[in-house]
């Protein structure tokens, strides 16, 4: 890869738009990462490192196209080429996670690189290109759309006893009765991540959810050792709930929670993201994000319960072969296998789940 489309512009300059591939990424990294820091908040997964978590940790193909002009970065789109026997192939910013797509200095350079993702599109033959925007670009090749996904976002405020009042009453009065209870957190890295993934995979299966492998969460806390966190809770010295928290540029976002499920009526998972939100305020980040739910959903209720504001979220598409339609969970093509799976044994799952998941764009 690494080839050079040439763009002219009106005053005589050059837009060079270059297809970096994964040997050549850690060259530019620090390129693209002083550019990143120059356009506000973002989440941790911004970060085009995060593009060799998904290489190591998921096996994806990494590709980071980068628009220059007058020898300085001027946008980026990272992508990952997510191929599988069982669902396709297909150009994803980014997998795994709730977000990516372009980020650029102006409305031009973005458009020019989504001119270069779908000839990248192209030349790697894949079933369609997906883009997970905040807002919809608008981009004539870009006809298939999913809206029906709400980032839920809350700005905190400076001190605990005002972010006290601000989460909602059904949320305080699950805190209390979960304080009553003997919870403790634990935050952590690696030393904790066996706990965190026994309890995140066993609700997972629950859910009828294939999971990734171990060595995903362990690459992303190797890449962001000061930015990424487990948190443990344990009741009795019995680990009950965990999750994964991200702390981005001036945003923290719930990655990854779970909680067993006979617990789920003693507000342990209210208490966790009371904990997140507390750590988030100690970091110095003033917004978190809860994740991505489809709207209406009780996962989506839950998080508005904490003041949580609906955000866009805009899924594009330049289709080449068949719909994403076909790989959604709502859509009732699944039901069967999800059932099936919720069926399994927990060491199945763990020995399957990352081989079924790395595969889903």
């Amino acid at each position: 890869m690494g080839h050079f489309d040439v763009i002219e512009k009106a005053s005589g300059t050059q837009r060079l738009i270059n297809v970096v591939a994964h040997n050549e990424l850690r060259t530019r990294l620090r390129a693209w990462q002083e550019f990143l820091a120059r356009q506000g908040d973002g989440p941790m997964y911004r970060d085009p490192l995060w593009l060799l978590v998904l290489a190591e940790g998921r096996g994806h193909v990494p590709y980071c196209l980068e628009a220059i002009c007058g020898g300085h970065v001027r946008g980026i789109l990272p992508l990952a080429l997510v191929a599988s026997p069982l669902f396709g192939r297909f150009l994803v910013s980014l997998p795994h996670v709730s977000s990516g797509g372009v980020c650029a200095d102006n409305s031009t350079t973005e458009l020019e690189l989504v001119d270069q993702a779908i000839a990248l599109a192209e030349e790697l033959d894949v079933d369609f290109l997906e883009l997970r925007h905040k807002c919809l670009l608008p981009h004539a090749e870009l006809q298939h759309v999913f809206t029906d996904k709400a980032h839920m976002r809350m700005e905190l405020p400076e001190e605990e006893g005002l972010l006290w009042d601000q989460v909602g009453t059904k949320v305080r009065n699950q805190v209390r009765k979960a304080e009553k209870l003997s919870f403790r957190g634990t935050w952590g890295g690696v030393e904790i991540l066996d706990d965190f993934y026994t309890i995140y995979t066993r609700r997972m299966r629950d859910f009828g959810t294939p999971t990734d492998g171990k060595v995903l969460f362990e690459k992303i806390l190797a890449c962001f050792p000061q930015q990424a966190e487990l948190i443990v809770v344990r009741q009795h010295n019995r680990p009950v709930a965990a999750a994964m928290v991200l702390h981005g540029q001036g945003i923290s976002e719930m990655h990854r929670s779970a909680a067993i499920t006979e617990l789920r009526s003693t507000g342990v998972n209210s208490w966790m993201h009371w904990q997140a939100l507390l750590r988030t305020q100690q970091r110095g980040n003033r917004h978190f994000d809860f994740g991505r739910p489809t709207v209406g959903s009780s996962v989506y209720t839950f998080k508005k319960r904490f003041g949580a504001t609906p955000q866009p979220a805009a899924v594009q598409h330049y289709l080449r072969r068949g719909s994403p339609e076909g790989l959604r969970r709502a859509g009732g093509k699944f039901n069967l296998p999800i059932r099936l799976w919720s069926c399994l044994p927990v060491c199945v799952t763990r020995w399957l789940g990352p081989w079924i998941a790395r595969g889903m764009p």
